[in-house]
């Protein structure tokens, strides 16, 4: 259910709610004759980068608060409809990741220019180059040992609860208390 969530409701509400970013003025005929390359994009100011930083800090909390009262409301209730519902609800917080990369690689591209900006200063220059692959190698390094680490912990206290419950006794919600 997350990825429909992703490509459709996700991309709609970016598309709706995201500040509109000032575009460079369209040159003119005299200007588009005399040069033949084709328009180069500006770099974002700092001020754009800022604003895309606050729409996807919001969109992160959204998407965590979402994801947060989806799993609560899924081990309070004990109707099978309602249970799926909020669990469905939970593709609300696919949005987190995707958000909280996006805000990195904002702060990233700011460093960067910052460090370039000191450079041109007269100070000795940096090492050139992007640290995005870093950074996301770094990210999926995290998920990668957190999926390991979670998914074992949580068997454990699964087992560690079985064992002490009558299988015909356990309904869904009860189980997400032994997980939680």
């Amino acid at each position: 259910m997350r990825h429909p969530y992703l490509i459709c409701t996700l991309l709609a509400l970016i598309a709706l709610f995201k500040p509109a970013n000032a575009v460079a003025p369209a040159p003119s005929s005299s200007e588009t004759a005399n040069n033949a390359s084709p328009q180069k994009k500006t770099p974002p100011t700092p001020k754009m980068m800022m604003s895309e930083m606050k729409f996807d800090l919001m969109m992160a909390r959204g998407s965590l608060s979402l994801d947060v009262l989806s799993n609560v409301l899924v081990v309070i209730v004990d109707a099978a409809p309602l249970f799926v519902c909020f669990s469905l609800l939970s593709a609300g917080g696919a949005g987190l990741i995707p958000a909280v990369q996006s805000i990195a690689m904002c702060t990233l591209h700011l460093r960067q220019k910052a460090q370039e900006d000191e450079d041109e200063d007269g100070e000795a220059p940096t090492k050139g180059g992007s640290d995005i692959g870093k950074l996301f190698g770094a990210f999926s390094l995290l998920q990668a040992t957190g999926a390991m680490i979670i998914g074992v912990c949580s068997a454990l206290i699964f087992l560690c609860a079985l064992r002490h419950t009558d299988l015909a006794d356990v309904s869904p919600s009860s189980m997400g208390l032994f997980i939680a």
